[in-house]
């Protein structure tokens, strides 16, 4: 019976819904995108015109004050866009602000958070700033649990840039510390 109630949880039903309607929307896209990335490791650059367009839609769609979900289903599909074509400087400054807002202002998602320091840590690699990747590395274990599949990831990482550092003797190690875990046994074959 009191209008002013009624009122504001019929508004915030809306906001809510245009919110869900968003998060749907974004995996949509994503999901587009994604399946081709699934098995074939062939060329993707006829996906770059579809990523623009998926972009130009998104940005329509978000709400005013969009809520996690949407922010990070933007941010990767910005992230797609730069690392379908290459653009490993653009996909670096994109994941730094993400990683940024996450931990600034979502600190509890940290899988979100680990996402974009992975991203960045392989156009880090790529731009051939080794140091940095090595530091983006080491930050990113405060968010891992040894045996969890992105701490195999960043271990995978860890080899890999030890490797293009000519560290073989830390290459070495991280690779031994993996094959000794008991985790790696319950990894899909494929990794």
């Amino acid at each position: 019976g009191d209008p002013k109630k009624g009122s504001y949880y019929h508004e915030l039903t809306l906001h809510y819904l245009r919110q869900y309607i968003a998060e749907v929307k974004l995996a949509g896209f994503m999901d587009e995108i994604i399946v081709h990335y699934v098995k074939d490791k062939g060329d993707t650059s006829h996906l770059q015109e579809q990523i623009d367009q998926y972009l130009a839609k998104a940005k329509k769609i978000v709400p005013k004050n969009p809520n996690a979900n949407i922010i990070y289903r933007l941010k990767m599909l910005e992230v797609t866009k730069y690392m379908n074509a290459y653009d490993y400087r653009k996909t670096a400054e994109t994941c730094e602000g993400a990683v940024d807002y996450f931990v600034k202002e979502k600190p509890d998602f940290r899988t979100y958070i680990i996402i974009f320091l992975n991203q960045w840590i392989i156009s880090c690699t790529q731009l051939k700033h080794y140091d940095k990747a090595k530091a983006l590395i080491k930050r990113s274990f405060q968010y891992l649990e040894p045996g969890e599949y992105n701490w195999f990831k960043v271990m995978e990482y860890k080899t890999q840039l030890a490797f293009y550092m000519e560290e073989y003797s830390l290459a070495y190690a991280t690779y031994q510390t993996v094959i000794q875990h008991p985790g790696l046994s319950q990894l899909p074959d494929v990794v």
